[in-house]
């Protein structure tokens, strides 16, 4: 099974009527997404489908369910919201759950899903590293009892798959440097204290991922964290960025009052562009701050771009110089890729026989060793 979490100024009864006989839609009430869908479809066939009613859109392919759709339906029922959770890296992620078994695992962008209530989600807190609360409003679909029928074409996933075999190349500087980076940036969290990281994907996912494992063994919290699709990559990303924050600015604004902007650095005009928009839709109503992994130790940072971000905005911008930021523009990497880059801003997880690749591991192992080693 797979669920899509996604955003939408379409009408709603389009949607509903689309989406309906393929699975169940859910409706969420002030949350981070608009709508989300459960469904057997191909996690790649259903980003075709939802991405033709989806602002943006984020898949995740469930790798354990509950024993069968009627079940899933009343642990719906049942519980007021859904939690998402990234888990501490201690945690293994087919352990049973401390506090509760009624719970998904996933690959994408976060890794389990928690049918919860409050209680349940502050005894949960002490083993996660970051979390989305939605709120049900809704159940707005069905669940079908048997497999859809497949829609993939070749046509609708062109870019999932690379061309050529995608080669990473790291030694032990870039380790070191990206851990001492991710252990600077939970320093830097712990005095500027967010109510809620922004965390554009594709580029931003692993450096969140490794800085909030940092925090947590610094700190043992979790922290709030969305995830919007706003890469230059596809078609409409970049726009998307101020429709993700005008929902944000609409929806979250009770429990924003501080944001963390994450990102990764090279040139610095995605981060000023990013940036530029959060302040056009925010202004001075909450305190933001960013927070930069700089590729190349910041050397490919442009002259005007730093001047001129610090004489509009002084002090906002922190960076972070690594060595060489591997994970930039490459999917292995990232651990979320796009199916079709004309489909617009809608994310699944990127796999290798429904699994993340083993040179994702290998980088992530080192760097959480290391970073362990910082913090002893």
């Amino acid at each position: 099974m797979n669920i899509t979490f996604f955003n939408t100024r379409k009408e709603y009864s389009k949607i509903k009527q689309e989406l309906a006989e393929n699975g169940l839609i859910l409706k969420w009430k002030e949350s981070s997404y608009d709508y989300a869908f459960i469904s057997s479809i191909g996690f790649l066939d259903l980003v075709h489908l939802i991405s033709q009613n989806a602002d943006n859109s984020a898949t995740l392919k469930i790798k354990t369910a509950v024993n069968n759709n009627e079940e899933l339906e009343q642990l719906l029922r049942n519980h007021e919201k859904m939690l998402l959770l990234n888990l501490n890296h201690e945690i293994r992620d087919d352990e049973p759950d401390n506090h509760s078994n009624e719970y998904l695992n996933t690959f994408g962008i976060f890794d389990r899903i928690l049918f919860a209530n409050d209680e349940l989600i502050l005894k949960t807190s002490r083993d996660i590293k970051a979390f989305a609360v939605l709120k049900l409003e809704d159940i707005a679909g069905r669940i079908v009892q048997e497999d859809s029928q497949q829609i993939l074409t070749k046509s609708t996933a062109i870019h999932y798959h690379a061309k050529n075999v995608e080669k990473v190349g790291y030694n032990t500087e870039i380790i070191n440097t990206f851990a001492q980076g991710c252990v600077q940036m939970t320093k830097g969290i712990e005095e500027f204290n967010p109510s809620l990281i922004y965390a554009p994907l594709r580029g931003a996912k692993p450096i969140v991922d490794l800085m909030l494992e940092a925090y947590n063994i610094l700190t043992k919290k979790a922290l709030r964290i969305h995830y919007p699709v706003t890469s230059s990559f596809v078609s409409n990303g970049r726009k998307n960025n101020l429709v993700e924050l005008e929902r944000l600015q609409q929806n979250c604004l009770q429990y924003c009052s501080r944001m963390l902007y994450v990102d990764e650095l090279n040139s610095g005009g995605m981060i000023s562009g990013h940036f530029k928009e959060i302040k056009q839709v925010f202004g001075d109503s909450i305190a933001i701050q960013i927070f930069g992994l700089a590729n190349n130790y910041a050397r490919n940072i442009g002259v005007g771009v730093a001047r001129k971000f610090e004489e509009i905005y002084p002090n906002a911008l922190q960076i972070f110089p690594v060595a060489k930021l591997v994970t930039m523009d490459h999917r292995v990497m990232l651990t979320t890729h796009y199916t079709d880059y004309k489909q617009g801003p809608n994310t699944v997880p990127y796999l290798t026989s429904n699994q993340y690749p083993e040179i994702r591991n290998r980088f992530y192992s080192a760097v959480i060793q290391e970073i362990k080693r910082l913090l002893d």
